[in-house]
């Protein structure tokens, strides 16, 4: 997750104008992440 931050930051400072595209996309990807590590956690844990 911090690497992501971090290539975040890189490209806000690389493309500024691309800075809301991308990180829109960023939190889509990590939201989609959670709730499947979530889905994998309750099928499996519990």
């Amino acid at each position: 997750m911090v690497t992501v931050l971090a290539l975040l930051a890189g490209l806000r400072l690389f493309a500024p104008e691309r800075a809301f595209y991308w990180g829109r996309s960023m939190m889509i990807a990590a939201l989609a992440g959670v709730g499947t590590f979530w889905f994998i956690g309750r099928a499996f844990g519990a």
